[in-house]
């Protein structure tokens, strides 16, 4: 699988490059080559993706009714609601979102720094869990629920709650068709940038940044390094086809929720299934 997927991820990068060139050299109009950019990337992903997911545009509510910001493209799971406006931006249940990318034409310090606001907008909604299904995952992971006294579904700890809603959030990915070319380290100190003068978390950093030619990534932890040295939470490399990281992790995820969807009959230890009325 592997294999394959990075040769079609190459050829999916070539076939967006060349669209977008031929889109370019249409209009020079910003509002018109967005709206380009983003139906290329949706269509790229609709040949890839399961007919059961939908990709739309719009916010996305939680269930505390807090909203995201505006999104580019949301790849949403079409068994759950939509609420549709007389636009074309809708409003999609966060349960419901396998991941959201924000498309740009061109990236650079303002308009990344745009498309990462964004995904942390989505980062910092409140997924809905069930309860018992957190508690196994807790005790599977070696980590102490610490439920409060009153047994209420509420975890004390910020640690717990926090790696458990980012289990349960959706990705964020920012793809842009220009820009930074195979400079990965300046792309990464851009994204740096960002985080330090938002001061945002870590965990509301988009999960990968995808430019022309290389890609930025959040760190999980492990000890990676640029060809440059250390760069923060951020991996920064060179790469062709630096879009086989956003199918790759899409895929990922859809497979998780396959194999939570499968095993519902009978209990799962998988939080990722279990989106009942618990609220973090």
């Amino acid at each position: 699988m592997p294999g394959i997927l990075d040769s079609w991820a190459s050829a999916v990068q070539r076939s967006l490059s060349a669209a977008y060139e031929v889109a370019s050299s249409a209009t020079a109009h910003s509002l018109l080559l967005g709206d380009a950019r983003e139906v290329l990337v949706r269509e790229a992903l609709a040949s890839f993706l399961p007919s059961s997911l939908v990709i739309g545009s719009g916010q996305i509510l939680d269930g505390r009714g807090s909203y995201s910001r505006q999104i580019d493209a949301i790849i949403y799971d079409s068994r759950f609601p939509v609420f549709r406006t007389l636009g074309a931006l809708d409003v999609y249940l966060l349960e419901g979102v396998l991941g959201t990318i924000e498309v740009k034409s061109r990236l650079s310090a303002d308009t990344l720094a745009q498309a990462a606001t964004n995904c942390a907008s989505v980062k910092k909604l409140h997924p809905s869990y069930e309860l018992s299904s957190a508690i196994e995952w807790c005790e599977s992971n070696h980590l102490d629920p610490q439920l409060s006294s009153d047994k209420r579904p509420s975890f004390t700890d910020a640690e717990t709650r926090g790696r458990l809603r980012e289990l349960l959030l959706p990705p964020t990915y920012v793809f842009g068709f220009r820009g930074y070319k195979r400079n990965a380290l300046k792309l990464g100190q851009a994204l740096n940038a960002w985080s330090k003068k938002n001061r945002a978390h870590m965990r509301t950093w988009p999960d990968a940044v995808l430019s022309e030619g290389c890609v930025v990534l959040r760190n999980d932890g492990r000890p990676f390094h640029t060809l440059d040295g250390p760069l923060g939470g951020f991996i920064a490399r060179p790469d062709p086809a630096p879009v086989k990281y956003l199918l790759k992790g899409l895929l990922s995820r859809l497979e998780r929720r396959i194999g939570s969807v499968i095993m519902m009959d009978g209990e799962t230890s998988d939080p990722d299934a279990c989106r009942s009325s618990t609220r973090d």
